[in-house]
């Protein structure tokens, strides 16, 4: 990468983040491409305005990605979320077996939803169920 990711997070405007990013990276904590993505994006919100809640800010705001998070979500995985939430701060869930049947299913429900690589329109057939399909097919339409 140009210019090396050492280089890259001194340049950082605050100083906190600069030390944090390096530890991280100097300890192998997450990938180096990662970490240098994340300085980036840092690096970018000092200088690009942001649009939030009908306003626009001169630079990048905290509360950007849970408000964009909250947005997307479905209310009940919201819902499950600050439910798994609760009931293991109040103690209720002590059991690892209880918090993982309700922790685990909304979590790989939210990473199955996100699609992280833009897809090409599916054609309207392939919506179709495969019954449906095979039906067709033989019926020669």
């Amino acid at each position: 990468m140009s210019p090396r990711y050492a280089q890259f997070v001194k340049s950082l405007s605050r100083p906190t983040e600069a030390w944090l990013l390096s530890t991280v990276g100097r300890f192998h904590l997450l990938p180096e491409s990662y970490l240098y993505g994340l300085a980036d994006v840092r690096n970018v919100s000092d200088f690009y305005t942001s649009y939030a809640f009908g306003k626009i800010y001169p630079k990048g705001v905290w509360f950007y990605f849970p408000v964009a998070f909250a947005i997307k979500s479905s209310l009940s995985f919201l819902i499950l979320l600050l439910l798994a939430i609760w009931a293991m701060a109040a103690r209720k869930l002590t059991a690892w077996r209880e918090i993982v049947f309700l922790t685990i299913p909304p979590a790989h429900r939210k990473m199955k939803t996100v699609n992280l690589r833009p897809t090409a329109p599916r054609p309207l057939y392939c919506a179709k169920p495969e019954w449906l399909r095979s039906v067709q097919s033989s019926a020669g339409a």
